[in-house]
């Protein structure tokens, strides 16, 4: 099949399902064809009947067919227009890209910090991003290659002339996380998962003298589980009319703390040629440079041990959850340096029943302000941080044991053969 037949065959599917699920027709459509659609599916009452009620189909099946020829290749969009099929075909073909990423979200103050990147991709798995200073000069440079279940990071501060590589390594059977240092260069590829039916058609509007088309959708689904913290916000994407290659990307979010990120990606560039020189992970000769070394476990079917005991509670405030609530372990996490003699942090993330997380996600909004700790088996406490509601991790650092002790010490795997680490880099 031809691209031309593909992406009429996708906005058929599309504009068939507005008919039959709400009687509205495709968006865009002139005002006098729109009224003759109408018309064919209005009842002898006057009212625009969706064609949910099986006992009704068989009364306006003739109005129906006369609506779908009056709209099954209407292309969604005004004559000349896009699709968002064809923005997915485009985007489907990227194997290069640079960008200039501006965003403005939080700092660890609570104040609102704004910075530009410059954001470099390559097909298969290499990624760069150089952060500005407030004076023109490079801030940050982060660099990483990507395998299938971990990856090597370099990270530059070149004011400092230091670095820090990490060796990024992922063991177990639940789903590996891999660093969060790409979620730009992910989200390309996010976007083609996205159906037309989640896709808004907002417009146009001139940019850089081209004629764009916007597209909006909802964060949530443009996040999905690879940022659950995300609680409401748009994301809006600007594809040429003509081409349908993407030009511009506008992200606007709250998350579950009430922080609200805005981002936009501008000056795209596609298929242009990328220096392997870009992606290499070595320092500059002289820069004082740590290795480090992270290795996360994860799980599918692990709990906490028998006999461990959890509670989590606001300092002298009712028990917001215990170890009965925990539905499962998630993953164990180890970062240690090389290079510097110091012990490794190890970081525990469990995830809560549905009816627990509603409980804190209900205090944490009620109580902004108040600090939560967890008591874990009644030897350390500590605070811990949300990845979603619910979703909780805590660091258990200061139980003195190295990731195979907690292990052992305190969670159930049963006979699960987790394996040796592996490095997934290459």
């Amino acid at each position: 099949m031809t691209e031309n037949g593909r992406n009429r065959e996708d906005q058929l599917e599309h504009n068939l399902e507005r008919l039959l699920t709400s009687a509205a027709p495709p968006l865009g459509m002139p005002e006098p064809v729109k009224k003759r659609v109408l018309t064919a599916l209005t009842d002898t009452g006057g009212v625009v009947t969706p064609l949910r009620d099986r006992r009704r189909r068989w009364v306006v099946a003739a109005a129906a067919a006369a609506a779908v020829a009056l709209i099954g290749l209407w292309p969604g969009s005004p004559s000349g227009g896009i699709s968002w099929a064809d923005v997915v075909d485009r985007i489907s073909e990227v194997t290069t890209l640079r960008a200039i990423l501006d965003a403005e979200k939080p700092g660890p103050g609570g104040e609102r910090r704004r910075f530009r990147s410059a954001i470099y991709e390559k097909d298969p798995g290499l990624y760069r991003s150089e952060t500005l200073a407030g004076d023109g000069g490079l801030e940050l440079v982060t660099v990483f290659r990507r395998g299938e279940e971990g990856a090597e990071v370099l990270v530059l501060f070149p004011k400092q002339e230091r670095a820090v590589r990490t060796l990024h390594v992922i063991r177990g059977d639940g789903d590996s996380r891999l660093p969060d240092l790409g979620r730009v260069a992910d989200a390309w590829r996010h976007l083609g998962d996205i159906a037309s039916s989640d896709a808004y058609r907002i417009g146009e509007r001139v940019l850089e003298s081209r004629r764009a088309v916007g597209f909006e959708i909802p964060a949530e689904e443009f996040f999905d589980d690879r940022y659950p913290a995300v609680l409401d916000g748009v994301v809006r994407l600007w594809a040429d009319g003509e081409t349908a290659h993407p030009v511009r990307l506008e992200v606007d979010f709250v998350d579950l703390d009430g922080r609200r990120t805005q981002a936009e990606l501008t000056d795209i560039e596609w298929g242009v040629e990328l220096s392997d020189t870009l992606f290499e992970l070595t320092a500059p000769e002289g820069w004082q440079t740590e290795e480090t070394r992270r290795e996360v476990v994860t799980y599918r079917e692990v709990r906490l041990g028998r006999g461990v005991h959890l509670r989590l509670a606001p300092e002298d405030g009712p028990v917001l959850f215990t170890e009965e609530d925990v539905l499962a372990v998630r993953s164990l996490e180890a970062f240690e340096s090389l290079t510097v003699d110091s012990p490794p942090s190890v970081v525990l993330t469990l995830a809560l029943r549905l009816d627990a997380a509603e409980r804190v996600e209900a205090f944490r909004s009620e109580n902004p302000g108040s600090l939560l700790v967890v008591d874990f088996n009644a030897e350390i406490r500590v605070v811990p941080s949300f990845e979603s509601a619910a979703l909780i991790r805590f660091d258990l650092s200061r139980l003195g044991k190295a990731l195979a002790g907690i292990e052992d010490g305190y969670l159930d795997t049963g006979d699960r053969d987790i394996g040796p680490a592996r490095d997934e880099s290459d």
